[in-house]
């Protein structure tokens, strides 16, 4: 995936401008409100790259059955049809 790379290169800068926040940024918030907030973006961030990453591995997982399932459906037109080579990798 091309957009794979643009999308992490993104996430790690705004975790990086995260990192960079003054505490007191909200004055009409209490200190603690902020950090809270804070955390529960982070929070959210780091559930969104695992689940990113999830999808990724669960991706790859099908394209990978879906290439065995290819193979494995033209070798049996081969041998359906009778020819004698059926393995042409």
């Amino acid at each position: 995936m091309a957009d794979e790379h643009t999308f992490d290169r993104r996430m790690t800068a705004l975790l990086q401008q995260l990192a960079t926040l003054p505490e007191g940024l909200d004055s009409s918030c209490p200190e603690g409100e902020v950090a809270a907030r804070k955390e529960k973006v982070r929070t959210a961030l780091d559930n969104l790259q695992s689940s990113m990453d999830w999808l990724r591995v669960s991706v790859k997982y099908l394209v990978f059955d879906l290439e065995a399932t290819k193979r494995d459906n033209e070798r049996l037109r081969c041998l359906l049809r009778g020819d004698s080579e059926t393995d042409s990798d």
